[in-house]
C-alpha cells in the first residue's frame, strides 16, 4: 500500500472574513491559480510543514467550519480564526482525539475534540 503523498495544509484570505482552507503539493503554484481566478486579492496567511495526514487535517477543519462555509473551501471566518481551527485539527489528528460534530438546535454545527 503506497503511503499518501506529503501535502501542505495552507490558509488563504481575500479579505478580514472570508478565508480559504486547502491542501496542495505546491504552494506557489496552488496561490497563482486561484489569483489567476480571482477577483479580489488572495493571499497566504498560513501554511504548514508538509504533511502526509494533511487530507484528514483538512476534512476535520472542514467539518470545524461547516456552518460558516461560503462556497468549497471558502468561509466567512478570519484568517486567524481559520489559523487556529487547523492549528486545534492538527493537534486532534497528532494526539489521536476523537473529533465530534454534531448539530444544534438553531441549526448550526458544533465540533469538539474529546480524549
Amino acid at each position: 500500500m503506497n503511503k499518501p503523498r506529503p501535502r501542505v495544509i495552507y490558509v488563504m484570505s481575500d479579505g478580514p472574513d472570508r478565508s480559504k482552507v486547502g491542501i496542495t503539493t505546491n504552494l506557489a503554484q496552488r496561490l497563482k491559480s486561484i489569483r489567476v481566478n480571482s477577483l479580489s486579492l488572495v493571499a497566504v496567511e498560513w501554511h504548514s510543514e508538509p504533511r502526509e495526514d494533511a487530507a484528514l487535517v483538512e476534512s476535520v477543519v472542514h467539518q470545524a467550519l461547516l456552518d460558516r462555509r461560503i462556497a468549497g473551501e471558502w468561509f466567512a471566518v478570519s484568517a486567524n480564526e481559520t489559523i487556529v481551527a487547523v492549528q486545534r485539527a492538527i493537534v486532534a489528528v497528532d494526539s489521536k482525539v476523537e473529533t465530534r460534530i454534531r448539530r444544534l438546535p438553531d441549526g448550526r454545527h458544533e465540533s469538539g475534540i474529546f480524549r
